[in-house]
């Protein structure tokens, strides 16, 4: 009898501790996906539209960083520029910005762990070519990352574009490129991306977190 009233106080205890369960990650019109796990989850912004010389060719995903109000009309349409001064604080805020020409079925997601936030981009099937500009309002403190697969890590590595890289605890990696961008590899082969830059590249500094 002792044990199963000591059971079931060690339950209750724990139903009190535990925060309530979270809502399921909100998904938009256009299918990017968002998961609030940590205090600094991107904010997506609406109503804007980039120019035609913004749009990158080639993999992987990459992006765009709007630090201030003047970096604006470089990236955006003239209507754009308004409609991003409304929604955003410069002060305290950052943009990523992504613009990319796809697949009408490209997902892109956005999710955050631990002040950490990942994107990640799962290209479509369809054959149709359309124009995809997304873009994330994020406090400057936030650290975020491209989710990349290994393969394009090693593009990257390859083409003379990472300055360093870094093991993370969970066993992933990260490689920063000379523009500041990050780059983690979605799968966690840890071993086998250290392994391929200190066989290719041993210019390359390896840190761990």
């Amino acid at each position: 009898m002792m044990i199963r009233m000591w059971h079931l106080f060690s339950a209750m205890a724990f139903c009190l501790q535990a925060p309530a369960l979270q809502a399921a990650p909100p998904v938009d019109a256009e299918g990017a996906e968002s998961s609030r796990e940590g205090t600094s989850a991107p904010r997506e912004l609406t109503g804007l539209s980039a120019k035609e010389t913004t749009f990158q060719t080639g993999r992987p995903l990459q992006a765009k960083v709007i630090r201030s109000q003047k970096e604006v009309s470089e990236l955006l349409s003239d209507t754009s520029a308004p409609e991003l001064a409304k929604q955003v604080d410069f002060a305290k805020e950052s943009v990523v910005l992504f613009a990319w020409k796809g697949s009408g079925q490209d997902r892109l997601k956005a999710s955050t762990l631990r002040h950490q936030t990942v994107f990640s981009l799962e290209p479509g099937r369809t054959k149709d070519l359309r124009e995809h500009v997304r873009a994330y309002a994020l406090a400057k403190n936030t650290h975020w990352a491209i989710g990349v697969s290994y393969d394009e890590v090693k593009s990257l590595i390859l083409k003379d574009k990472v300055r360093h890289a870094m093991q993370l605890h969970n066993r992933k990696v990260i490689v920063t490129t000379a523009d500041g961008v990050n780059f983690e590899a979605i799968e966690p082969n840890l071993d086998d991306i250290v392994r391929f830059i200190m066989d290719n590249k041993k210019d390359i500094p390896i840190a761990t977190e």
